[in-house]
């Protein structure tokens, strides 16, 4: 059953298969999936399981807290500005 978080987590995931340049078979091997189970989690029909994060963070240094939420960690730099008094 399709939600729309896993709709939007899949599409991130997707993203990141696309930028690195990746077809789906190629990730369902790095995750040890089927390609039709890849599949289905880029669809967002099976969720993506806290192993295949740990893949997506060591790997392809992927942002977690972005790829749950999409809404990416602030830099250190970033967060000093907003620090600031104005």
């Amino acid at each position: 059953m399709k939600n729309e978080a896993a709709l939007a987590v899949g599409a991130r995931l997707a993203s990141v298969r696309k930028a690195e340049n990746l077809k789906q078979i190629q990730m369902a091997k790095k995750f040890d999936v089927s390609p039709r189970i890849y599949s289905y989690i880029e669809s967002g029909v099976s969720p993506l399981r806290p192993e295949m994060m740990i893949i997506l963070f060591k790997e392809f240094k992927v942002d977690l807290q972005w790829l749950i939420t999409g809404e990416a960690i602030p830099t250190s730099k970033e967060v000093l500005n907003t620090m600031r008094v104005k």
